[in-house]
């Protein structure tokens, strides 16, 4: 586990402190510095572009430190701050400040104070610190601060789901068939007639859907490294199943997932990217998961579970545009009856489409941590597949090779985009991104930090020759610290459990908890726990967003009353839509701050807590374009982008969704490989 040790101090290790901006810096508990990543020290002030002019001013005076970055253990450069005194360490290769302790409150543009920062929480450890080097101590500790959690019964849980969203289904049908008058057979008829279709072509579906939109080829055994190859037949063979069809999508997003009808017939499907970034271990343990999930019969559960929200939308739909079949004034209220009927189906339908979706998510994420229980006990090693998670969910290279060493940059892991808006939505492409490795559309918030470079050490195996031009193996030691780091915002922020109801997957920081139990209960070390104390609450925060999420719809309704009350009912909706244009633009300001963005790195983004989709950490970002957004996909309109410190996702939106199809269509290809300024 490898940490920064004080440029002043030298011998003190900088500890990581939680700002009451949010920003989390790393001090020394000595001498009271602080080390600020790229761009992170405008974050602290209110006026960054006049503070930025200043440094750039004083940059021109720079001469070589005494001091060494904490980063890369190189002397740093050092320049003035006009009209201070104060004279700044950086980085050049980093981009990292050093301050000596109260400086900070003595930069221009910073507000008074500042310094209180002191006095924040520290985000220390709990009282089970991994501290002692013995492997043997860290194992007994492990096992006292964790029990293997059991998991529900696989076949009691996936049967009462199904179950469940079957009753709701077929009282949806008798209501549909009641309020229309249907036969009193069609519910039955018609539930099963869907059941069997969509059993039989989902797989065939599939395979046509990936061929066409995303270049899937079908490879053998021979095709796979020799030692994945062996691996992969020695699980199906324990297991006494087939060997799944493996198939290959030539993209260097690492990514994995599986499908079929049964164990016996499954596909297997992989990128590029699983071949080429991972080490042979943590492949191993990626395809042992997906194994797990055709052993499980999770595709055959899930597609049959995925198939009764699409009902109660598809009877959602039919009932609202229904319209009356005359016009004739003796008919006329039993029309006026028939419609409120199907008024009343269709919004029972929706609010029924509602509760089954969360189930069935419910029931994926259960499933989810079967498989990677699955994948532990088969392999023997939990901690392969704790690392492959962190390396593709999270996106944490590893320790990197020297310059003068690397090959050619690296294509890292993206979260897929939104497949089922992509390439169109059914209970199979639905059940399939609830097999895949993690959930592609909660992942989209996820930002990617590398470890520090480092030669491998003396005797050490070079890392194997990479798969594919231009991806090089994620190899090496991932920095626990830096993933405890990437870990908080999984553990702390409310958002993060707002997000896992709405996702397929669990949160990867319980994935990594639920492991690294499986790993002390076989005796062996886990790979990470997450050990650090939560410094407050982020509820605040939470509500804060909330507020500015709903406000549209709270200065609408608030509109709505005013007319009603101050007029006449017939204003209402005039004042109702000027209300929720109020809340719209009062929304701007919030989400989408004015004035300088500083240049940040990705790293940086990643130590930040108080953030979501509706409270935005406004930047700058420099890197280069390494992937789409959905592997192979011809059209996919998002991108990753990379730079020096890790790998983020793009997620590129117009006002009219036909534009983003065209968009990447014509231009996805064109940027690949190309640097560019994201603001």
């Amino acid at each position: 586990m490898e940490s920064m040790s004080c440029p002043r101090c030298r011998t003190e290790s900088l500890k990581p402190i939680l700002t009451a901006k949010g920003v989390m810096v790393d001090s020394c508990r000595s001498c009271g510095g602080i080390w600020l990543d790229k761009g992170e020290l405008y974050l602290f002030s209110d006026r960054p572009a006049r503070l930025k002019a200043l440094i750039e001013e004083g940059r021109r005076e720079g001469s070589q430190s005494g001091l060494k970055s904490p980063k890369t253990g190189r002397p740093m450069q050092e320049f003035p701050v006009a009209t201070t005194g104060i004279r700044l360490d950086q980085c050049a290769e980093s981009g990292g400040i050093w301050l000596d302790g109260g400086e900070l409150e003595r930069l221009p543009t910073i507000p008074a104070g500042i310094e209180g920062l002191r006095r924040d929480s520290a985000v220390g450890h709990d009282e089970t610190p991994l501290s002692p080097q013995d492997p043997s101590a860290r194992l007994r500790m492990a096992q006292v601060a964790t029990g293997l959690t059991p998991l529900p019964n696989l076949a009691i849980r996936s049967g009462g789901v199904v179950f469940s969203l079957y009753a709701l289904l077929v009282f949806g049908l008798i209501l549909l068939a009641e309020v229309a008058h249907l036969p009193p057979s069609f519910p039955l008829v018609a539930g099963i007639l869907l059941i069997v279709v969509e059993f039989l072509i989902s797989p065939f579906l599939m395979d046509l859907t990936l061929r066409w939109t995303q270049g899937l080829r079908w490879i053998g055994l021979g095709d796979l490294p020799r030692g994945l190859s062996a691996a992969l037949q020695r699980i199906c063979q324990g297991q006494g199943m087939r060997v799944p069809r493996l198939g290959l999508i030539e993209d260097g997003n690492p990514n994995a997932f599986t499908y079929g009808h049964t164990p016996g017939d499954a596909r297997l499907i992989l990128t590029r990217g699983i071949l080429g970034l991972l080490q042979e271990d943590e492949a191993e343990a990626v395809i042992a998961h997906e194994v797990g999930h055709a052993k499980h019969w999770d595709m055959l559960v899930m597609t049959a579970a995925q198939l009764v929200p699409l009902v109660f939308y598809t009877l959602y739909r039919i009932c609202m545009q229904s319209r009356p079949r005359s016009s004739s004034s003796s008919g006329s209220k039993e029309e006026g009856k028939e419609a409120a009927g199907r008024l009343i189906v269709g919004l029972g339908a929706f609010l029924l489409y509602i509760v089954s979706e969360y189930l069935v998510l419910w029931l994926s994420r259960t499933r989810e941590y079967f498989a990677d229980r699955f994948a532990g006990e088969v392999t023997g090693r939990p901690s392969s597949l704790a690392s492959a998670l962190v390396k593709i969910a999270y996106g944490m290279a590893g320790q990197r090779l020297r310059l003068e060493e690397a090959s050619p940059p690296a294509a890292g892991r993206q979260p897929a985009g939104r497949s089922e808006e992509s390439a169109g939505w059914t209970p199979a492409v639905e059940a399939v991104r609830a097999l895949g490795l993690f959930d592609p559309r909660a992942a989209r918030a996820l930002a990617i930090a590398s470890a520090p470079a480092q030669r491998p050490a003396l005797g050490e195996a070079p890392p194997r020759a990479p798969a594919q031009p231009g991806l090089r193996p994620l190899g090496g030691e991932i920095n626990k610290e830096a993933l405890k780091q990437a870990m908080r915002w999984d553990r702390w922020n409310p958002w993060a459990k707002y997000y896992e109801l709405q996702s397929t997957h669990p949160l990867v920081a319980n994935r990594l908890q639920y492991l690294g139990e499986q790993a002390a209960a076989m005796k062996q070390e886990p790979f990470i726990l997450f050990n650090l104390l939560k410094p407050e609450s982020y509820w605040d925060e939470f509500a804060v967003d909330l507020g500015v999420m709903w406000l549209p719809l709270i200065v609408g309704t608030a509109g709505f009353l005013v007319g009603w009350l101050t007029g006449s009912i017939l204003w209402a909706p005039a004042w109702a839509l000027v209300g929720l244009g109020l809340g719209m633009l009062g929304q701007v300001p919030f989400q989408y701050p004015a004035g300088p963005f500083p240049e940040l790195s990705i790293a940086s983004l990643l130590k930040q807590v108080k953030v979501s989709a509706v409270r935005p950490v406004p930047c700058t970002l420099k890197g280069t374009i390494i992937g789409r957004g959905v592997p192979g996909l011809i059209w996919s309109e998002d991108f990753v982008l990379q730079d020096e410190s890790g790998i983020l996702f793009l997620d590129y939106r117009q006002p009219l969704a036909i534009w983003e199809f065209f968009f990447g269509l014509m231009r996805g290809a064109q940027l690949q490989g190309e640097s560019v300024t994201v603001t």
